[in-house]
């Protein structure tokens, strides 16, 4: 039974993989089709703006899936031991939350500070840098080009 469950939440993530690229890259096609009629500067900018938020957007993908595993890892790791069946009380159940203390690990920070994640945006953020030193930054260009990864989340969810 386990290894049907692994095969159909690798099915799942392979269908929503190929989803996500089809969608990331019709929109780069009109990106780039729009960025060809406009000038040189747009298209080049937008180019770049795009695939370095397209790292990004990866980088978080797989962050919050790491991290929602280890949740998923500890929260297996507390439940193997408690076998025995208690009685629910909401009163322990508050009294046991207050005692916990504040950690990182349970906040989205963590996910937010990821290795990979920072390089992505060092990506982008020396993107932004060449395009200025070779004076071929275009402002407009550059914004249009961070547009899909928003426009392509809301058409995904």
């Amino acid at each position: 039974m386990r290894l049907d469950i692994k095969a159909i939440k690798k099915t799942m993530m392979t269908r929503t993989i190929s989803r996500l690229f089809i969608c990331y890259f019709a929109l780069w096609l009109a990106l780039s089709v729009v960025g060809k009629f406009i000038s040189n500067q747009f298209f080049i900018s937008s180019q770049i703006s795009f695939f370095a938020s397209l790292i990004i957007l990866t980088a978080s993908f797989f962050a919050y899936k790491n991290r929602i595993n280890s949740r998923l890892e500890n929260a297996r790791d507390e439940i193997l031991p408690q076998n025995e069946a208690k009685e629910f009380s909401l009163k322990d159940e508050k009294a046991r939350l207050k005692k916990q203390k504040f950690s990182f690990k349970d906040k989205s920070f963590v996910a937010a500070f990821m290795p990979y994640r920072l390089v992505a945006y060092a990506i982008l953020f020396f993107g932004f840098i060449f395009l200025r030193n070779e004076n071929l930054l275009n402002v407009p260009g550059f914004l249009v080009g961070l547009a899909p990864m928003p426009i392509g989340a809301f058409i995904f969810g």
